[in-house]
């Protein structure tokens, strides 16, 4: 069964994603948002290639977008492991 890993700087990107989304937006945003990116990441571990490639930022990586975040991940043979959860606005270059 494809699964999902995440990254210890992905764990905390989640993190700080869900209290941002609580506290501008309130709990049942939170709520939703938080299930949306669960959904997109068992979507990437089940189909792995349907994100685009990006070489150009780190091997082996690739990138899906999701709403106002893009998740960088690397495919994996189970599923992928989670790199980084960076909001669009964010230098993907700077914190990958």
């Amino acid at each position: 069964m494809a699964d999902f890993t995440l990254s210890d700087e992905a764990g905390q990107d989640l993190k700080s994603i869900a209290q941002y989304t609580l506290d501008r937006f309130g709990y049942e945003q939170a709520r939703k948002y938080r299930y949306e990116l669960y959904e997109t990441l068992m979507l990437l571990a089940k189909r792995p290639g349907i994100g685009a490639a990006c070489e150009q930022i780190r091997t082996q990586t690739r990138r899906f977008s999701h709403l106002s975040h893009m998740i960088y991940y690397r495919p994996l043979p189970q599923g992928i492991l989670v790199l980084r959860i960076l909001h669009h606005s964010q230098d993907p270059l700077r914190h990958l």
